[in-house]
């Protein structure tokens, strides 16, 4: 599976129409956008989901890139919304960067919930980077976009 098919299936089951750009694809539905670019370099697929309250905020980002040599995995979610990202993860099994994922995830959660000397601001971004050194992930990544933006 190639980073192009995530976009394009995903933005299937969404039921979004992707436009062609100079150098990939990008679609919008109501809170939600995907995006493919492929600059000859490197490859991304990014998911974006807004957040109504706060003007021009992302509630969540996801973002893989993959420039041939080390792929990686980049997430973005509001502190304020990580417990309904946890409970859409914890749906779906998958494999082992899925579960790191995961891991890190429930790691932050109750470190939030436990120690109010860490505790954010819902309105502030958990940000996490995952360099994805093993071939196969593809997969993983796959489940980890169905799993955070689930299709209606």
């Amino acid at each position: 599976m190639s980073l192009e098919t995530i976009a394009k299936e995903f933005a299937r089951q969404h039921g979004i129409i992707l436009n062609e750009r100079r150098n990939g694809l990008i679609g919008r539905k109501d809170r939600l956008v995907i995006g493919y670019w492929d600059n000859g370099i490197r490859q991304n697929v990014f998911a974006t989901k807004s957040f109504p309250p706060l003007d021009g905020a992302y509630e969540s980002r996801v973002l893989i890139a993959d420039d041939g040599q080390q792929p990686v995995l980049k997430m973005r979610i509001l502190y304020g919304c990580l417990e309904d990202y946890l409970t859409q993860l914890d749906k779906v099994r998958g494999g082992d960067l899925y579960r790191v994922v995961q891991g890190m995830l429930i790691d932050e959660y109750f470190t939030l919930t436990k120690e109010t000397i860490y505790a954010q601001p819902p309105e502030k971004s958990l940000q996490q980077e995952f360099l994805i050194d093993i071939p196969g992930h593809y997969p993983d990544l796959w489940k980890i976009l169905k799993s955070f933006y689930p299709s209606k």
